[in-house]
């Protein structure tokens, strides 16, 4: 991974859902205001809009070619924008080249100067703004330090694993002391066991950095749930929807968040009205919408974008299946919604996978996946099962 420090001078409406009470009572570290760009005759970004707080921790998110990695290199300087602005500090720094735009940079690859120590790797940043030898010292020390490479400092590049040179391109964008930072994928070349480690020192890195600014970029849900404040999903270069880990993954916006945070059994449902059934509000004001499928009823929980009438998509988690206990039976909100949604089906597949087994179970004109805990004994492949869930537990959601 290198890193680049970047010096300061002198369609669809998404959700959004600030990441801290009060954030948006502060300006905005970054503010990016319809930009967009292309790549020759090829639209990438179109009419994006991001702010990002001090002490925020926004993600982009998004399959290759979704234009995540083109609005995080738009931001440092390093791809002209065609339409829009830049705002960094309070400052338009739209046509500003990156290295006056006060940010820290971390990209993916380990381009660490070969030639130069550890220590030098990091002063490097600081000597080019012609920081006094003692300032520079006590800097490099400090975030070397901070990110656990102090005792590696004589040490070149090729002397180090690549989760140690990971730290030390993290200590030279952050000895400049960057408005914000910059993270383009940089645990995407590794093995599983050191990026979980590797997540685990960024969480511990930003809170001993309590106001920096940090934009972080990747294709991997796991990684954007565990670091975020806020998810920016992004789609063919465009906002989709953005919003903290837990209300993205709960309630979904619409079927391509669903999709994309996995896992996620989207049932095409029929949405049932007037006297075939009323629909419900409870207690808390939560609402709730009677829908069928394959003969079978069902609530579900509906939002503000949730349609109301036709035909809609039930999405269901598959970590919220259990297998239905004898009593079980549809709701029928006449209890606040307490009982507990039931669907029939026959059993397709089973897989182990350790702590959990999947199952595929045919509705007839729909498969669902569960996922069910280990040591559940479950009917065999063939055979007829009843999985029930909580009605809290689906949203419903327009088809696309």
């Amino acid at each position: 991974m290198s890193s680049v420090g970047i010096e300061s001078p002198a369609t669809e409406s998404p959700i959004v859902t600030p990441a801290k009470e009060g954030e948006n009572e502060r300006p905005p570290r970054i503010a990016v205001r319809g930009l967009g760009v292309s790549y020759g005759t090829q639209r990438v970004l179109e009419a994006i809009d991001l702010e990002v707080f001090p002490g925020e921790v926004v993600v982009l998110l998004g399959r290759s070619g979704s234009g995540k990695s083109t609005l995080l290199r738009a931001i440092a300087g390093f791809v002209t924008a065609e339409s829009g602005s830049i705002v960094l500090g309070g400052r338009d720094l739209t046509r500003a080249p990156p290295h006056a735009r006060g940010l820290g940079l971390v990209v993916q690859n380990y381009a660490l100067f070969p030639h130069m120590r550890v220590e030098e790797n990091v002063a490097f940043g600081l000597r080019a703004r012609r920081r006094s030898r003692a300032d520079t010292m006590a800097a490099v020390t400090r975030f070397l330090d901070l990110v656990g490479m102090g005792a590696y400092r004589q040490r070149y590049p090729r002397e180090l694993s690549g989760g140690q040179q990971q730290r030390v391109a993290l200590a030279r964008a952050l000895a400049i002391e960057p408005d914000a930072l910059l993270l383009d994928e940089p645990l995407s070349a590794l093995d599983a066991p050191l990026r979980a480690e590797m997540i685990e020192e960024l969480r511990r890195l930003h809170e001993r950095l309590p106001d920096i600014a940090v934009v972080h970029v990747t294709h991997d849900q796991s990684e954007a749930m565990a670091l975020a404040d806020r998810i920016v999903l992004l789609h063919e270069g465009r906002i989709v929807a953005q919003g903290s880990p837990r209300a993205l993954y709960d309630r979904p916006p619409n079927a391509r968040t669903a999709r994309f945070f996995g896992q996620a059994n989207l049932l095409p449902v029929t949405i049932l009205q007037g006297a075939e059934r009323p629909a419900h509000t409870d207690a808390g004001g939560s609402a709730w919408s009677p829908v069928c499928i394959a003969g079978q009823t069902l609530l579900a929980a509906t939002t503000t974008s949730s349609p109301t009438n036709g035909r809609a998509l039930l999405c269901v988690r598959a970590s919220e299946f259990r297998l239905a206990r004898p009593s079980g039976a549809a709701g029928d909100g006449s209890d606040g919604g307490a009982r507990m949604n039931v669907l029939q089906g026959r059993v397709r597949s089973v897989h182990w996978l350790g702590a959990t087994q999947r199952l595929l179970v045919d509705l007839g004109e729909a498969t669902i996946r569960a996922e069910l805990p280990e040591r559940t004994t479950v009917p065999r492949p063939g055979e007829t099962i009843a999985l029930e869930f909580a009605p809290e537990g689906a949203v419903l959601l327009a088809e696309e």
